[in-house]
């Protein structure tokens, strides 16, 4: 039995053996239960996958995932580990039943103190997980990267261990391995990079680690990296939040965090290391000096770190040990010379730093050790900046002239008494969006505001609005996980408002232009599967298709768990090849749309068009040529655009789908889909 919701009902049992007692959590692909073992008579953990995923691939991947937990796990013993006690599968469900533990998150520890924690107490938490991690990482034949360590997946139990608590992402570590799209689910602030790219391995669950810390010192997430790789404001230090955080720990939690994982520590064991050596500090200065004072040796400035970060990466390996101090001399006046020999003077830099030097040969590129199949350096001209480097590679749009301005939406008005508007968060020329609160149900909700009929011809006007109206009322019935919910469709004076699911996340568009690496091939391939999801789900809807035609990265979103949301249908039809289109949907998303779509002649070979133009946009950094302009110039298309890591069945499946004649370009969404499997 279940509720409305799709959980587990109390006293539902399972196996005939596992009683369930209350929801404990959900997560991305899974909800946890507090249950009993009536067989064993003790409480435990029943954890079971969500299978909501309507396309059969992502359902697949997701259970996939879930029996590559079970086999991870039950080979696992470690004290700061549950014990893991069955596996089964019932009425098309999964189920995994693990140790219960009585206990709290770490997250709720640290939101329930006044102060901050006191640092020694961290530390000794810091090195649990440091020991958990290296068992983790040093099983054979392949190391288990956790890949979700956060405050909200460490409990303390009451017998004062940690434990760690969800293994939902984990995977086991090789390096020729294809990360699965489920898998790669990022927890805000505590991923890096790369988790949200592709391509993790130890040093990601070092990053995640240094996160960790950094919470348990400051009450305060660190800064996204996915915010990071594009803000100008580098992420605060934790002693710039908490002054009584040590230089030698805030140079740790700095280091362990850097977003290049060259950078970070290596290996987990470092990191301990250079923890033991900070309490072995606390030690021997107690009696000398004040435990502040003691660990003065290490410069804590942010925008030191920006500036060292880029010659070497730091450890406290090398700091002396107070034992071997030059007489007569305390550790406070050895700091400068501490200083010197840990941190040479940086060479001169760019005053702006957004002005990076990265060209990398492939040469080069191998004796650093980068990881060419998950990334593909963005090579930048050292004298162009990131806005300069934009305007390069982006021709300016072409603007639809509107017949008069339309009034921005005030903060705080209400809709139909219904709506509340919070802020305005995406304009284009036949849409506004807003932020936005339904009051009756309380949540966050979009706003999308529709200029329709102020576009529309004069002769248009009549025979269109009422037709244009049915058409956006069709949107309230679709049902698809890469689409937004559809909740309302209204007119009020003139105006017309679809209600929406809000959605936290970035657009591929976003994403691309602001990170100086470009996602792994295999990554845009899953991007590129979901797509095709939910394009040939718009395409076989009856009794016509829709056509989306505004297919790009900006009305593309990659929401907080990884997955694709076509987030714009300002200009998507219902396709009937005798009907006239409308002028206001002949509008074109520059280097994006097919020429037909200039025209009006759209159906859903336009969307594979756009497609194609969008996965080269992901696999190059750039915008491809304007289709008007390859039409009337004769711009030649050449595959010396792509990257030579990328498959050449892959280049020809672009190519092929931005065929400017609609009739040599693939005619079903089904067979990129089928070429990309193949993949």
């Amino acid at each position: 039995m279940r509720d409305p919701d799709g959980n587990l009902v109390i006293d539902t049992i399972l196996q005939g053996r596992y009683r369930i007692i209350k929801l404990v959590d959900i997560g991305p692909i899974s909800r946890m239960y507090k249950g009993y073992d009536m067989k064993l008579k003790k409480y435990i953990f029943v954890k079971e996958l969500i299978a909501t995923y309507k396309d059969t691939y992502l359902r697949q991947q997701a259970i996939e995932q879930f029996k590559s937990e079970a086999k991870i796990i039950f080979k696992l013993n470690h004290e700061n580990l549950p014990k893991f006690g069955d596996y089964f599968d019932c009425d098309e469900s999964r189920y995994l039943i693990t140790e219960y533990i009585e206990g709290k998150r770490l997250n709720s520890i640290v939101e329930s103190q006044k102060d901050y924690l006191d640092e020694k107490q961290v530390i000794d938490w810091a090195l649990e997980l440091c020991d958990v991690l290296s068992y983790l990482h040093k099983i054979e034949p392949n190391p288990v990267i956790f890949r979700d360590m956060s405050p909200y997946s460490i409990m303390l139990s009451d017998c004062g261990k940690l434990k760690l608590i969800d293994f939902g992402i984990s995977k086991v570590y090789e390096i020729d391995a294809i990360t699965r799209g489920i898998a790669r689910s990022a927890t805000p602030y505590y991923s890096p990079i790369e988790q949200i790219l592709g391509g993790t391995d130890i040093r990601s669950d070092i990053y995640s680690l240094g996160a960790t810390i950094y919470y348990l010192l400051t009450k305060e997430p660190p800064m996204d990296a996915m915010d990071r790789s594009y803000e100008d404001e580098p992420m605060k230090s934790c002693r710039e939040i908490n002054p009584d955080v040590s230089p030698a720990l805030d140079r740790i939690i700095m280091t362990a965090m850097e977003m290049d994982k060259r950078d970070r520590y290596q290996d987990v064991d470092e990191i301990k290391s250079d923890l033991l050596k900070i309490l072995e500090y606390r030690a021997q200065s107690t009696s000398v000096l004040s435990e502040k004072t003691s660990l003065q040796v290490i410069p804590s400035s942010s925008s030191q770190d920006m500036t060292y970060k880029r010659y070497r990466r730091l450890s406290t390996h090398s700091l002396p040990v107070t034992d071997n101090l030059p007489k007569g001399k305390d550790i406070t006046s050895l700091a400068s010379v501490v200083d010197e020999k840990i941190f040479p003077p940086p060479k001169k830099l760019d005053k702006d730093i957004k002005k990076i030097d990265i060209e990398i040969t492939l040469e080069e590129s191998v004796r650093k050790g980068l990881d060419l199949k998950q990334f593909k350096p963005r090579t930048l001209a050292p004298s162009l900046n990131v806005s300069d480097r934009l305007k390069e590679i982006r021709k300016p749009q072409k603007k639809v002239k509107l017949e008069q301005d339309i009034p921005v939406l005030n903060e705080g008005e209400i809709i139909i008494g219904r709506y509340r508007v919070e802020e305005l968060i995406r304009e284009n020329p036949l849409s506004k969006v807003y932020k936005g609160i339904d009051l009756r149900k309380n949540h966050i909700i979009a706003i999308k505001e529709l200029f329709i009929d102020i576009l529309l011809k004069p002769e248009e006007r009549e025979q269109a609005i009422e037709k244009f109206h049915a058409e956006t009322r069709m949107l309230l019935q679709l049902s698809h996980p890469n689409l937004p919910g559809f909740e309302d469709y209204f007119t009020l004076e003139g105006r017309n408002y679809l209600i929406m699911e809000y959605i936290e996340g970035k657009t591929i568009l976003s994403i691309i232009e602001n990170c100086y690496v470009l996602p792994s091939w295999e990554y845009a391939v899953e991007w590129c599967l979901q797509l095709c999801s939910v394009l040939g789900y718009l395409h076989s809807r009856k009794p016509k298709p829709i056509i989306f035609r505004g297919l790009c990265p900006e009305n593309i979103m990659l929401d907080d768990s990884n997955l694709i949301k076509l987030i714009d249908f300002g200009i998507a039809k219902l396709y009937d090849s005798n009907e006239r289109t409308l002028s206001v949907s002949k509008v074109a998303t520059t280097h994006f749309s097919p020429p037909e779509q200039y025209s009006g002649q759209t159906d859903s070979r336009s969307d594979i068009y756009s497609l194609g133009a969008t996965l080269y946009y992901i696999l190059t950094g750039k915008v491809p040529p304007d289709s008007v302009d390859r039409v009337m110039y004769n711009i030649p298309f050449s595959p010396k655009e792509f990257s030579d890591e990328i498959p050449s069945i892959l280049v020809s499946l672009v190519l092929k789908a931005m065929e400017t004649e609609k009739e040599k370009r693939f005619q079903q969404i089904s067979e990129i889909e089928e070429y990309l499997r193949n993949l």
